[in-house]
């Protein structure tokens, strides 16, 4: 439950204009979610943060956060809970 607190509360950041502070929270997010094999905290960190590249026009680390959401081992229940977030980086990916 912690990581989803933080989670929407990086989100606020970045829509807040406070990117710096964001991109620490969704850091440790990330890593949490890593830690904990939190497939699905990963996949939406990831997004967020490729997206956020994506748009800075850093290919290189857009790349890899997107790669990281679309490679996550997911159940069926994730896969269809973050049908948005995977179609997504795809999309994105495809544009790099």
């Amino acid at each position: 439950m912690e990581l989803n607190l933080e989670f929407n509360q990086a989100i606020r950041l970045l829509d807040a204009g406070r990117e710096e502070e964001a991109l620490l929270l969704l850091e440790k997010v990330l890593l949490t979610s890593m830690q904990n094999n939190d497939q699905v905290h990963v996949v939406r960190t990831s997004v967020v943060l490729g997206e956020y590249f994506f748009n800075l026009g850093d290919e290189e680390a857009a790349g890899r956060n997107l790669e990281r959401a679309i490679e996550a081992i997911l159940t069926e229940d994730e896969a269809e809970e973050l049908d948005y977030e995977l179609n997504q980086a795809r999309e994105l990916l495809n544009n790099l």
